[in-house]
């Protein structure tokens, strides 16, 4: 009886490689054997005395869909009947790359209710750029594997079958981990070396690098490397500048000549190494370092015996730190034309201010005090963020030196950018805040390494390459979907296009205060210590953790704060008209009009016709979070419909296709995580998940936040 049951595994093997080709997609059987074990199938599996049930019949539909990534969403239909229990439900999952095949299986779902799967390719066999693929479903349960996998049955229920299940993967990703490095020789720049991580796939037939001497610009193309497998590049032009600032972008190119997504900037600022004989810090007492900066009997300066007649503190310190007697050019930093943002140091009337060097700066240091790096010296304070809080905090006199914005700034000390997981300056500081600003000047608003939202997205773009949807990347989450409706626009692709709107990541966040507890800021007062009283975190992570909506109200009821309410820590949103209808109030509805009725909102209890399971998740009567379908940052849907959606088993992946004729979205495998198909008026007339109505909202009149009849 072992034998025989060898013989059938042989032969239902055998028929599914035969027919469809092995899991690599490249394996064949001698017809003698195919022959011969099929018939030994046959013989044992219809025996009176080893009879088992029907295989499945396969899912009747299926959707398939590649946002902007090299990989591919699918959804498919739950079995309506099976054999044993709901756990013994498998779907194969087979790829070709024509509709005829052959198609190679890929994956397998366990789960009646485990519908959806993300094909990312594999290192051996990636997925292709560009590239049209087509899918199958085959199901499994006690019954046996139905080995007649279904393209598509029934009537389409878009555009076209091959619409559906025949995406076309996108450009190359965004190259990942980008490095660099500068090399030195006295105050010549001889390189900056660029690294990064590959970008996975066949068809990569370079990468191209620009420079950037402005941060958000798009930059100057300087070159490519020789081939698809090259991660490094040498920027070699002549004329760099030691102390300059320069910023770099990388994008992979396909082999049609398609360039993908650019990486995020990555900031440089070569040092010149000239090596001079220090005078500050441990000056032996018997040397002459002393007598660089004093002269004890015919200084020209009576003040402090400066060898060195200056009209100002700072001009005495830049005799030297001009790059003529330090490697550290600071006076560069100040005077220098590109600069937007420096300290208030006033250097001999070319910049106003109050500030000199030695409010930030000991010129002796002092080797007996641990951690006076750079001879750091502020009232005492050497390292740590205290350092900078010496000016940056509540007491600060209210003058033209430090505005409201720059005054107070102590909430970073319990910021999650100040916690354990934000890596300390390379200098040994343990200024934190180091990791965004600039010291002296910058050539970006407010001190910042980079402008605007690309200072907090190298961070929060973090996610490996190849990362999946599901990913909490930022990143990845505002350029899962093109449409200008399926994420606020906050990137500069975004807010350039016709219709668009502008956010910002201050109208929600404050970066200085932001932190697990309260990671968001009061959009109409978003000073760093006004965190929004309601904000519960994380929002998705932890279902049971429910947010306060009340946050998301603060826009979505059809008002938006003014400069008045967020001057002067941000300019005001300004939202989107994507209908291009000039009202762009009709595309920022008031949902708190009907929210107090609503079943997902305050109304009666949403847990009419959902699964048991989706019950005990989100508990009998609660005001469902905004987070639990929408994803903040954006999504692969419309209206930021999260893709990743917790339902019946936990987190499915769902992507909504557009019906045909373009009048609106088919959200069935989107609401089913949650809710059955079981309801009467749905169902009535034979209607089954197959055909009834695929667009849930019905052009507004039936699921919505502002229909009249608050069904939603």
């Amino acid at each position: 009886m072992v034998c025989a049951k060898t013989v059938v595994e042989l032969g239902r093997k055998a028929l599914h490689e035969r027919l469809y080709g092995s899991r690599e997609g490249h394996a064949r059987i001698a017809p003698l054997t195919l022959v011969c074990a099929a018939l030994a199938f046959a013989a044992v599996a219809w025996s009176p005395s080893t009879a088992t049930a029907a295989p499945p019949a396969n899912p009747r539909f299926a959707y398939a869909s590649a946002p902007n990534t090299n990989e591919v969403m699918i959804n498919w239909e739950p079995l309506a009947t099976f054999t044993g229990t709901e756990a013994q439900v498998k779907y194969h999952i087979y790829r070709a790359t024509a509709a005829v095949g052959p198609y190679s299986e890929i994956g397998v779902s366990t789960g009646r209710y485990t519908i959806s799967y993300i094909d990312k390719g594999t290192v051996a066999v990636p997925l292709w750029y560009k590239t049209r693929y087509w899918y199958r479903i085959a199901a499994e349960d006690a019954g046996g594997l139905n080995l007649t996998p279904q393209y598509m049955t029934g009537t389409p229920t878009g555009v076209t079958a091959e619409a559906l299940m025949s995406p076309t993967t996108g450009p190359p990703i965004e190259p990942r981990g980008l490095e660099v490095t500068s090399t030195v020789s006295g105050s010549t720049v001889q390189k900056v070396t660029l690294s990064w991580l590959a970008v996975t796939g066949p068809n990569v037939l370079r990468y191209d690098v620009w420079r950037l001497t402005e941060s958000g610009s798009d930059g100057t193309y300087i070159g490519s490397t020789a081939n698809g497998t090259t991660t490094t590049f040498d920027d070699t032009v002549s004329g760099l500048e030691v102390e300059r600032h320069y910023w770099y972008r990388v994008a992979a190119v396909a082999s049609d000549g398609t360039v993908g997504a650019k990486s995020f900037e990555i900031h440089i600022q070569p040092m010149a190494n000239t090596v001079f004989d220090p005078p500050h810090s441990g000056a032996s007492p018997t040397g002459d370092s002393c007598l660089q900066c004093h002269d004890p009997h015919v200084a020209p300066s009576p003040t402090y015996l400066l060898n060195i007649e200056a009209g100002s503190e700072q001009e005495f310190c830049t005799s030297c730190h001009d790059g003529t007697g330090s490697r550290y050019d600071i006076c560069s930093d100040f005077v220098n034309a590109s600069v937007n943002s420096r300290h208030p140091v006033d250097f001999g009337g070319w910049i106003g201010g109050d500030l000199t060097c030695t409010d930030c700066h000991n010129p002796h240091g002092d080797p007996s005090v641990s951690g006076s790096y750079k001879l750091l010296s502020a009232y005492g304070e050497v390292d740590s963020i205290e350092y900078c809080l010496v000016c940056h905090n509540p007491s600060t006199p209210d003058d033209s030196t430090y505005t409201e914005r720059t005054r107070d700034m102590t909430a970073f000390r319990n910021s999650s950018h100040n916690g354990p997981g934000i890596a300390d300056p390379p200098s040994g500081t343990g200024i934190k805040c180091r990791t965004c600003h600039l010291p002296h000047s910058s050539p970006n608003e407010d001190l910042l390494m980079y402008s605007g939202y690309r200072v907090c997205l190298p961070c929060h773009s973090n996610a490996p390459e190849g990362a999946s949807l599901g990913s909490p990347d930022i990143y990845a989450r505002m350029t899962a979907s093109s449409r200008l409706d399926a994420h606020h626009d906050i990137l500069r692709r975004d807010q350039i296009q016709p219709g668009a709107g502008a956010v910002y990541c201050e109208n929600c966040h404050n970066s200085h205060a932001a932190s697990s507890a309260a990671p968001c800021i009061n959009p109409y007062d978003p000073a760093p210590w006004n965190p929004y009283p309601n904000t519960v975190a994380p929002a998705f992570a932890a279902i049971t953790n429910l947010p306060k909506n009340s946050f998301c109200f603060e826009c979505h009821d059809n008002s938006l704060p003014s400069s008045i309410d967020t001057t002067p820590w941000v300019d005001p949103p300004v939202w989107s008209d994507s209908d291009n209808n000039g009202n762009t109030t009709s595309d920022l509805a008031n949902i708190t009009s009907n929210w107090a009725s609503q079943r997902h909102g305050k109304g009666s209890t949403i847990n009419e016709n959902v699964w048991p399971d989706v019950t005990t998740l989100y508990g009998a009567n609660p005001e469902m979070p905004c987070s639990s379908c929408h994803e903040a940052h954006g999504a692969v849907n419309l209206h930021n419909l999260r893709s990743d959606i917790a339902g019946r088993t936990g987190l499915m992946v769902v992507n909504m296709p557009q019906v045909t004729g373009g009048s609106g979205y088919d959200t069935r495998f989107w609401c089913m995580g949650c809710h059955k198909d079981a309801n009467a008026t749905h169902t009535s007339g034979g209607k089954t998940w197959a055909t009834f109505p695929k667009d849930c909202s019905r052009g507004g009149t039936c699921h919505t936040h502002t229909n009249s009849a608050g069904q939603f």
